[in-house]
């Protein structure tokens, strides 16, 4: 039984040819809202990704929490971190980065927001595994959709302003919970600043970042196979922004 050649020899030229195109791409205002949308996404994970700290500080007093209480808030939340991570990058190639981002957004900032609500321990604690496993399936996912999508020669730029963004939030982090130190509620409204992006992030995420384009060329039927029609990259939705390089058939 032999590899049928034509059909490996037709996925390589069309990932390369799509390599070339992306990297002689101009900079235009369409990779701006690229990087715009990506640090704010990042700016976000980064906040409610260190908000555990800051709730072990606040939530102590209110919630009465034991030592051990506080080891498993400290740590469990950013083990949990890290499987989705994992789970997330597994995904990503046979789903898509932008849906497992934007699964990501909406899980990370509802649970962050319904801290609101947190009334114990446990509730506190479920609320941030949750939260853990949306943290883990974005962060996987920036990076990797800039990298396609941008020109070569500003693929540093990007990830520069992403670490800004996140070290912003880092440091956004501690001044709101200076704020609240003293207020009874604080380890509840601290998380406020990440959980309002719900109504935020996903929208921008669905209407300005497009599919990855190497997903969709995978997606292609190869040349004579019969069956259900697939969709092709000239069919990968695109934001208005971009200029018509982006959707021409020549990428293909």
């Amino acid at each position: 039984m032999t590899a049928n050649p034509g059909i490996a020899m037709s996925a390589s030229p069309a990932s390369h040819v799509l390599g070339r195109k992306l990297d002689t791409i101009p900079f235009s205002p369409y990779h701006v809202v690229l990087v715009v949308v990506l640090g704010f996404v990042g700016f976000i994970e980064g906040y409610d990704l260190a908000l555990s700290g800051s709730l072990l500080v606040l939530a102590r007093v209110p919630l009465h929490l034991s030592p051990e209480e506080i080891r498993w808030l400290a740590v469990a939340p950013t083990f949990v971190v890290v499987l989705g991570g994992f789970a997330g990058a597994g995904m990503s190639d046979r789903v898509s980065r932008l849906t497992v981002m934007q699964i990501g957004v909406i899980i990370s900032t509802l649970f962050t927001l319904l801290i609101l609500l947190a009334q114990s321990f446990e509730q506190l604690l479920i609320l941030r595994l949750i939260t853990g496993i949306g943290l883990g399936l974005t962060i996987s996912a920036p990076f990797p959709i800039a990298a396609e999508l941008m020109p070569a020669q500003h693929r540093r730029t990007y990830a520069a302003i992403y670490e800004v963004m996140l070290a912003s939030a880092f440091t956004l982090l501690p001044f709101v919970g200076f704020i609240l130190a003293d207020h009874p509620n604080g380890f509840r409204l601290v998380g406020l600043p990440g959980g309002v992006t719900l109504f935020i992030a996903p929208v921008l995420i669905y209407f300005l970042i497009p599919e990855k384009p190497s997903l969709a060329i995978a997606q292609r039927p190869a040349p004579g196979r019969s069956g259900l029609r697939k969709p092709d990259y000239q069919e990968v939705r695109w934001p208005s922004g971009a200029t018509d390089c982006h959707r021409s058939r020549d990428w293909r």
